[in-house]
């Protein structure tokens, strides 16, 4: 099926397309087969393409064809998208264990190869986690590596004294974002200036240990503050809402597991900065918290910085 795309325009009708998927089929040697088995196969192919936005479905969709073969849709195909695909190398490994010794293998381009994936699957790429080599190719390839990060993904590259972030100001590559409306995001963002503050500031890494009795501190000081903020469940049971704040800030990268619950913030914490809402009217009767402020509407977004190197 990608062979075929890759000499497709920008536009197709299902119909052609499965023909030309099965001529090249033949002359590769293969005989296709034409049962709901072979049908359902071919559609599911189409329809993950569909999903990592590689075809659009312009007019009419791709799944009834399965069962039956007079549906017709009108395909566009993403070129662009299209040659990330192919660009990615194939996976050859039949069980887990292989994947991942693969993966621990040194990449074909080196330090370059795994400093790049290392960027775009990870919005903040660590210097302490990066081999002298590859921190040394980093730093010498810096500007090159902005230049082309946000050509090729538009992603722009933000650098700091513990490392390098990648910056998704479209969100086209963010699957979570951070801060956010909810109580668990608002809370977390909040809990963050004073975790970091009440952290144990003794790593050269700039990572900084916040305890599990000091998150459930801040959590239930928050709902206590703010009780008309948040919704019920929190202000019923802060220590919930605690473990809730926790999975959020582990989701997001901001903070990873440490020894006796506690966790370990990433220096990227300390660029989330809440701003405080504009004094409500006199008339009002509830104390309201503080969101997030300009720009930090996404994880990694164009967030305001904090004085010197983070």
């Amino acid at each position: 099926t990608l062979a075929v795309l890759t000499g497709a325009g920008g536009q197709l009708l299902l119909s052609g397309l499965v023909d030309e998927v099965r001529s090249a089929a033949r002359e590769a040697g293969l005989e296709p087969g034409t049962d709901i088995t072979e049908r359902r196969a071919l559609v599911a192919a189409l329809r993950h393409l569909v999903e990592l936005g590689v075809l659009t479905e312009t007019d009419g969709a791709v799944a009834p064809w399965a069962d039956d073969v007079s549906a017709e849709a009108l395909i566009t195909v993403d070129i662009e998208m299209l040659r990330h695909i192919l660009a990615a190398p194939r996976i050859t490994a039949d069980t887990a264990e292989e994947l991942l010794a693969g993966a621990a293998r040194p990449m074909p381009g080196g330090e370059r190869h795994a400093v790049r994936r290392r960027l775009v699957d990870d919005p903040v790429l660590h210097r302490a986690e990066l081999t002298t080599a590859e921190a040394d190719w980093l730093r010498a390839h810096l500007r090159r590596e902005a230049e082309l990060a946000e050509e090729a993904l538009g992603l722009r590259i933000e650098t700091r004294a513990e490392g390098v972030v990648a910056v998704d100001p479209d969100g086209y590559l963010t699957d979570l974002t951070f801060p956010g409306t909810g109580t668990v995001a608002r809370v977390a963002l909040l809990a963050l200036p004073e975790l970091l503050d009440a952290g144990d500031a003794g790593r050269d890494d700039g990572w900084r240990v916040a305890t599990a009795a000091a998150l459930l501190r801040v959590c239930a000081e928050l709902v206590e503050r703010y009780p008309a903020a948040w919704s019920k469940d929190a202000v019923e049971d802060p220590k919930a809402l605690a473990g809730r704040v926790r999975e959020l800030l582990l989701r997001t990268g901001l903070a990873r597991p440490f020894e006796d619950d506690s966790l370990l913030l990433s220096p990227a914490a300390h660029r989330y900065l809440p701003a405080p809402d504009e004094a409500p009217p006199e008339a009002a009767t509830s104390e309201e918290a503080p969101g997030p402020g300009p720009g930090q509407e996404a994880m990694f977004g164009d967030l305001e910085e904090m004085e010197g190197a983070r």
